[in-house]
């Protein structure tokens, strides 16, 4: 498969002061160092490069137009326009806006990196010991596929530029401390997938280009194993699926049975883990922290949650319409609203040896029910006229369902 370069922005020059030049950055290409008549410049937090020696380097092609002040660079059938102190580009013909625009600097045009990279399907690194903006080649899929592909680190990194839709027979197996790009903004994938990486090695999915990316898998049996993936995965119809000791954004299950999410960390600034329609899911070890609710479950059944840690959202576990499913075991801190809320007609559900501690409050109960019971939690405290101020339920509201908490934990459960 043929491989493109390209340049691009590192956020590590955001720790660089705006509108000076970046001495002592150096850029390669491919393992080869560029010497540049003109140092790399900071603007506005992004960095600049002289167009031509990196582009030299590449073996792509450059015009100028002097009258219009306009460059044009042209590989492989990739093209970018820009023109000098102009916010507008274009990229393959199609109009882009450019965080920063290009400009001339001791008579040398200077362009942005990110703009650069994005528009020719490359892909870079940053290494902090030596200060290298490190330009790598890298290999495009933007293929269906009938068969096995098999991804290896020695032949990558890769940038996924289309989605990937499989006969039944197609599988994608990603092999231990592979780098994948994902240019969509949605990468959906309707076939099997086996990203299995290692702690030593994970897999590494980074979003290419602006915006957040996400995962779509529509397929049973898959698995992502020690992966590092800066995107939300969302799963629908995938039974089986396995998601384990990974970093993720968040992760989003529709209509999917039997599926398990293990010692994952989980950070979002919306939601951490969101099960909808979903029956017979596993969630357990997981780090989960973000700004609204850790756990989500919405018209679930047989739904297991145990051994986690949730905490900093609004809400620790929000509970809505679920049925017989077990609670147990979790830690559950520093909810800004409720540590657990359980709503509409969560019933049949067991909540036990869970720790509710410093939340804003720990349970509001809305079902509809008289009573519901929680016994054998840790409140963070032990005498009841505490526990109650941090309880919501008739005591407070008489809308409210009665919550029995008596017998409780008088010192933390101690996870497995």
């Amino acid at each position: 498969m043929k491989k493109k370069i390209m340049v691009c922005f590192v956020v590590v020059c955001l720790h660089l002061l705006i509108g000076v030049h970046a001495d002592g950055i150096n850029v390669s290409v491919n393992g080869n160092t560029l010497d540049f008549d003109v140092a790399p410049v900071v603007e506005e937090g992004r960095t600049l490069v002289p167009l031509r020696a990196i582009f030299e380097e590449l073996g792509a092609e450059i015009s100028w137009d002097g009258e219009t002040k306009t460059i044009k660079a042209l590989k492989d059938k990739k093209s970018i326009e820009l023109q000098i102190g102009s916010y507008n580009a274009k990229q393959n013909g199609e109009d882009v806006v450019l965080e920063v625009p290009a400009k001339i600097i001791n008579g040398r045009t200077m362009v942005p990196i990110r703009f650069v990279s994005e528009a020719m399907d490359c892909v870079v690194g940053w290494d902090g010991v030596s200060r290298t903006v490190a330009i790598r080649t890298a290999n495009v899929l933007n293929r269906n596929l009938n068969s096995k592909m098999i991804l290896n680190k020695e032949d990558g990194p890769y940038i996924i530029s289309e989605n990937f839709k499989f006969e039944k027979e197609g599988i994608l197996e990603i092999g231990e401390g592979v780098e994948i790009y994902l240019a969509k903004e949605v990468f959906v994938i309707q076939g099997l997938i086996k990203a299995e990486g290692t702690q030593e090695a994970p897999i590494v999915f980074k979003s290419h280009g602006s915006g957040n990316k996400e995962i779509y898998l529509v397929n049973d049996d898959s698995t992502f194993e020690s992966c590092v993936i800066n995107s939300n995965i969302k799963l629908d119809k995938a039974n089986g699926t396995i998601i384990k000791n990974s970093v993720v954004d968040s992760i989003q299950l529709a209509n999917s049975n039997y599926v398990t999410i293990i010692g994952n960390t989980v950070k979002s600034d919306k939601y951490g883990i969101e099960l909808y329609s979903s029956d017979h899911i596993s969630i357990k070890d997981n780090n989960i922290t973000g700004r609204e609710r850790g756990i989500t479950l919405k018209v679930c059944e047989n739904v297991v949650i145990t051994n986690n840690v949730i905490s900093d959202g609004d809400y620790g576990i929000y509970s809505n319409a679920n049925f017989n499913s077990k609670i147990i075991g979790n830690d559950i801190t520093n909810a800004k609203k409720y540590g657990l809320m359980i709503f509409k007609s969560s019933i049949g559900n067991e909540y036990y040896y869970n720790n509710f501690v410093d939340n804003y409050m720990n349970v509001r109960a809305e079902l509809g029910a008289n009573e519901i019971n929680l016994f054998d939690n840790y409140w963070g405290a032990t005498k009841t006229e505490l526990i109650e101020k941090k309880i919501m339920d008739s005591r407070d509201d008489q809308a409210l369902t009665k919550v029995n908490y008596v017998p409780f934990l008088e010192t933390p459960h101690l996870r497995e």
